[in-house]
């Protein structure tokens, strides 16, 4: 289809996050069904059952705690990244979980079923399933060279009322720190957001420099 210009006073970010999992060959056989991205989710079905959490992360230790709440039977991958502390390894250790820091070569399993990780070293660490830590990325390439700030994550960062460093381009859910969060959460952020910029085009229209919200 043809290019379509639209000229509008005020912009609204609310398009997520693309997501980007380790390279795994068979990762997408099994993301969804035994692999999950969200604790909150998926942590319950999962409960007592020998599970793995994959990543490259700095919060794979926060991640781990969460996931402890339902199997003390975890082993962290970290896949040849630096992201566990030592003294974190030892916490974790403390209560159970483990820390391979082993490069992996790939997800395997028994048709839909997943059996274990492989690491790059051909050792099969037996697991039923778990989480994967992706890396996720803010959808805003359509802007072209018009730069907006980011964080360290990736993420578009705000100010309190909603609004990028971009004067008149808002932001919110999932593409604003801190992230991936349940989706009644980035919903009820982007009501919020909504309504401040909704107040910005008034006080715009009036002349103003502030209206009271």
């Amino acid at each position: 289809s043809s290019d379509v210009e639209i000229v509008a006073r005020r912009v609204l970010i609310a398009a997520g996050l693309t997501e980007e999992l380790p390279p795994f060959p068979m990762i997408r056989a099994y993301y969804g069904t035994a692999l999950h991205s969200c604790v909150e989710c998926d942590g319950f079905e999962k409960t007592d059952k020998p599970l793995a959490l994959i990543g490259e992360t700095s919060d794979l230790f926060a991640r781990a705690l969460l996931i402890s709440r339902f199997s003390s039977d975890l082993i962290v991958f970290t896949n040849g990244a630096d992201t566990i502390r030592p003294q974190q390894e030892t916490e974790l250790a403390s209560i159970g979980i483990r820390v391979e820091r082993r490069p992996i070569d790939d997800i395997v399993g028994e048709k839909a079923d997943m059996t274990g990780v492989r690491l790059a070293d051909g050792e099969v660490i037996a697991r039923v399933g778990g989480f994967v830590r992706p890396r996720w990325h803010a959808s805003v390439d359509y802007f072209g060279d018009l730069e907006i700030e980011r964080d360290d994550w990736g993420l578009v960062r705000v100010d309190e009322r909603g609004e990028t460093s971009i004067r008149g381009v808002y932001a919110a859910g999932d593409t604003v720190p801190p992230g991936p969060q349940q989706l009644i959460i980035a919903a009820g952020n982007g009501a919020s957001v909504a309504a401040k910029l909704n107040m910005d085009m008034i006080r715009g229209a009036l002349g103003v420099g502030q209206v009271d919200e």
